[in-house]
């Protein structure tokens, strides 16, 4: 197919300003180019991901999407599902009950409350692991309970600080994880906070992690038996996000500021 321009914006999501949350790019298209140019797109962003959006409709609710960080298609992105929601709400004034966007293995919606996004993913009930002890020592570890869920690892860590402190060795991570991440424990000042870990997906360390939170939420949910949390990922950016556990469902809060918009050959 021939190369098109199609519009292309930045949106950090989970933040109020372009300082804080995870920065995203959101492409519109009108048909789906090849894996490739969108791949190149994703890598000339050089964004933690990427999203490609496409309506399925004519009123605009409903969404098929795909994610991409710099190197590789992910199989699910929360906050670049939020930006893109935020650009279809404040760029082009789109307003219906919520937006729908289907990607290839889940479902996720979006709908504004009160001048912020609640944005609806899978819960992912995580289970007892183990790791490589070359994966422990590359994120510099000891003491830690290590969880499995669909996609990602889960590691609780004793206390914030600990969070805070850790500094892995991400050349060796990326070379001995095929996935990403988390590390997380109670947070001082909110319920939970956590960090993410990515370098074989292309992120060494991830701002703010909607995907992770699917695995987060449940977690923390049974721990403190509470089914309303708040939530921050102490990454250098940081987040603050609302996070609610519905059933098989999790639903995160938080606001998104949109930065500018670029012109994309597609």
């Amino acid at each position: 197919m021939s190369n098109k321009e199609h519009k292309s914006f930045i949106a950090y999501a989970f933040a109020d300003n372009s300082e804080e949350g995870n920065p995203a790019g959101v492409v519109l298209l009108d048909q789906w180019p090849s894996i490739d140019h969108m791949q190149k797109i994703a890598a000339d962003n050089n964004l933690p991901e990427t999203a490609f959006i496409l309506p399925r409709g004519s009123d605009h609710s409903e969404w098929d999407i795909r994610w991409f960080t710099p190197i590789k298609e992910i199989p699910l992105c929360g906050h670049a599902t939020l930006a893109s929601a935020a650009v279809l709400d404040q760029v082009f004034s789109y307003s219906p009950q919520s937006f729908k966007f289907y990607a290839q293995r889940d479902f996720l919606e979006v709908k504004l409350v009160d001048s912020r996004y609640r944005l609806d993913l899978p819960s992912d009930i995580p289970t007892k692991s183990t790791l490589s002890i070359k994966v422990i020592e590359a994120l510099g570890l000891k003491d830690v309970s290590i969880f499995k869920g669909r996609d990602y690892y889960l590691l609780k860590l004793s206390d914030e600080i600990d969070i805070k402190n850790t500094q892995p060795n991400f050349n060796l991570l990326k070379k001995y994880t095929s996935n990403g991440i988390i590390i997380s424990s109670k947070g001082d000042d909110v319920d939970f906070v956590s960090r993410f870990f990515a370098p074989s997906m292309g992120i060494d360390e991830d701002y703010v992690t909607g995907s992770a939170h699917c695995v987060l939420v449940p977690f923390w949910s049974k721990i403190l038996r509470k089914k309303r949390m708040y939530a921050r990922q102490v990454s250098s950016r940081g987040g603050n996000l609302e996070c609610s556990l519905k059933g098989d469902r999790i639903q995160l809060i938080g606001n998104v500021y949109i930065e500018s918009e670029r012109v994309k050959n597609v």
